[in-house]
């Protein structure tokens, strides 16, 4: 569920009502607190009834966004603690050596590619290359230099 977009409100009261919100829901998704109308007006201090709250559909849109955020949250949470610390762990151990084994492959891809071009490099250079790639048009491959030109002997 995205969150809702922020409406254009008619006076500067709605806008720092709107913006007094976010940032006290942000607070208690943070603070782990129990999102519910009752309690974000217990905590805005020029807020007296809930009703500013729900009548308003950005606001309680906006609301039911971080109660969803907060719901799945808690989820992820549940989730880890049926997981065994070792479990997890030996999980967290195993993505490090997927990724360690990942960095090496680059390494390697990225070395071979350099020996690649620095041995056409020494076999013909540019002119081997444009016999490799003589189907591309020269925008594809970048601008290659007119080799009709005669080399200086």
């Amino acid at each position: 569920m995205p969150a809702p977009s922020k409406p254009v409100r008619r006076t500067a009261n709605a806008v720092n009502l709107d913006d007094n919100l976010l940032s006290v829901l942000e607070s208690m998704l943070e603070n782990d607190e129990r999102i519910t109308a009752h309690a974000i007006v217990r905590r805005m201090e020029n807020l007296g009834a809930v009703s500013t709250l729900t009548r308003d559909t950005f606001r309680r849109d906006l609301i039911a966004h971080y109660q969803q955020l907060q719901t799945t949250r808690n989820q992820w949470v549940e989730r880890a603690k049926k997981n065994s610390q070792k479990r997890l762990i030996a999980s967290l151990a195993m993505k490090d050596e997927r990724i360690e084994d990942l960095e090496r492959q680059v390494a390697l891809l990225t070395a071979s590619h350099k020996a690649i071009i620095l041995a056409v490099g020494e076999l013909g250079g540019v002119r081997a290359w444009q016999r490799f790639f003589a189907h591309y048009d020269e925008h594809t491959l970048m601008v290659l230099p007119n080799l009709n030109e005669h080399k200086p002997d």
